[in-house]
């Protein structure tokens, strides 16, 4: 029996068109060192159907009985993968295939590489736009990966990761914070080397079908991830997974908490001056969250930022036109 070196793992929900042409161009790849696990999260549509026409014994599907959200999706594909690394997409990525006989090879000659990351290409609404760019560069295990690659992309396609370096039970802490592949690129560079390609690993093609990623603590509830409270909410996430998990790095702990500091006044005068009709709307929740976070707004880094990008905003010809023009 060939053994797994990489498997392919699609978090999906209720998209049964999309993840079956994702599907019907994985197959293409005719590798049996590689495995297909779909993990769908209890669809009501077709999906399952569709998927089990496809005769590939390479494609391993499984069905939640419940939607658990995406991120125990996405642990889920973890604990139901058994290849050496796991490589995760959404259920529209397109893989580029020429690419994985380059990153099997990289897998097998590199014994101490955990993580991979490639650049991914966005070809929605006609463009053709790099959304996740990389140089090819390598970085040792601990500080220097954490520190130039944590929180530096948010996009789920395009990561490769050991799958024997992931911690699920650790990870599962951190459910419903829209971050878990975070946590697991940063279990894996804990203990291992990283590394960033510049090549195209996947695009993501111009579907009709939007996929939306809503938000699950009781004050953002069903509210998209891009709005104010759902931006708060993720704030709140990555400073608790820096807090949590970076103890044994203080000094890196440290410069990523400054950073965040800075996100959460971009964040708030953005939302202020951007979206002042949402921030109305919000703004006894939005109080509430500066006030459980007061240890954040009373930085003097937070502050300063704060009123930088406040004066930005107010010496702007274009905000100001902006707004005289939807007037």
């Amino acid at each position: 029996m060939t053994e797994i070196i990489l498997s392919i793992c699609i978090p999906t929900y209720n998209r049964s068109p999309i993840i079956y042409k994702t599907l019907d161009h994985l197959i293409k790849c005719k590798r049996n060192d590689i495995e297909i696990v779909v993990s769908d999260n209890a669809s009501p549509d077709d999906t399952e159907i569709r998927i089990k026409s496809i005769e590939d014994p390479r494609v391993k599907y499984f069905k939640n009985q419940v939607n658990y959200g995406i991120d125990m999706n996405i642990l889920k594909c973890v604990e139901r993968a058994k290849g050496e690394f796991i490589y995760f997409i959404t259920d529209e990525d397109i893989i580029n295939l020429e690419l994985i006989p380059w990153i099997i090879n990289l897998i097998k000659n590199i014994k101490e590489l955990n993580l991979i990351i490639g650049s991914v290409l966005d070809k929605r609404n006609g463009l053709n736009n790099v959304v996740s760019k990389f140089k090819d560069r390598t970085f040792n295990p601990g500080p220097h990966a954490i520190l130039n690659l944590f929180f530096r992309e948010g996009y789920l396609a395009g990561i490769i990761i050991r799958r024997g370096a992931l911690n699920v039970s650790e990870a599962e802490r951190y459910n419903g914070c829209i971050y878990i592949h975070q946590v697991l690129m940063l279990q894996a560079m804990k203990t291992g080397y990283a590394m960033t390609s510049s090549k195209i690993f996947c695009y993501i093609p111009d579907n009709k079908l939007i996929s939306e990623i809503y938000m699950l603590k009781d004050y953002c509830i069903d509210k998209p991830f891009y709005s104010p409270l759902g931006t708060f909410s993720q704030l709140e996430d990555r400073q608790k997974i820096i807090n949590e998990i970076l103890g044994e790095y203080p000094k890196i702990q440290l410069f990523l908490k400054n950073r965040e500091y800075k996100k959460w006044a971009e964040i708030l005068a953005r939302t202020i001056f951007i979206s002042p009709k949402n921030f109305i709307v919000e703004i006894y929740q939005i109080l509430k969250i500066l006030r459980k976070n007061k240890e954040i707004v009373k930085t003097h880094i937070f502050i300063i930022e704060f009123l930088r990008k406040v004066k930005n905003y107010l010496t702007s010809k274009n905000y100001w036109f902006t707004k005289i023009f939807r007037i």
